[in-house]
């Protein structure tokens, strides 16, 4: 009889197949006024996310906080889980081990 348990990481916890990034990455204030949002976040075994593309929330209305969920297929604790990451849009604060920057286009 075999028993397995998870052991507990640095930057992520496991539920069933799927991973979640502990911290929360802060996109930071006027996120609304760049037209492309990049951002890093820590995953296992070392690896990184770059998250980069299109601003969804350019010019948007709306309130100045949120948080945006991304979930990535296939990235999780089996090729049938996922990694979870969450993005806290217009508050300041720490990030711990993860950062994220916008950029303006040239």
């Amino acid at each position: 009889r075999f028993m397995f348990s998870a052991k507990s990481h640095a930057f992520v916890d496991r539920s069933g197949p799927d991973l979640h990034v502990r911290q929360t990455v802060n996109l930071g204030e006027g996120f609304r006024r760049k037209p492309f949002i990049a951002a890093d976040a820590p995953s296992i075994g070392g690896k990184h996310f770059l998250f980069w593309g299109r601003n969804p929330f350019l010019h948007s209305d709306g309130g100045d906080e949120g948080e945006l969920r991304v979930k990535i297929a296939g990235e999780g604790a089996s090729s049938k889980g996922a990694l979870h990451v969450r993005f806290r849009l217009g508050l300041s604060g720490g990030s711990g081990p993860t950062s994220a920057t916008t950029s303006a286009s040239s």
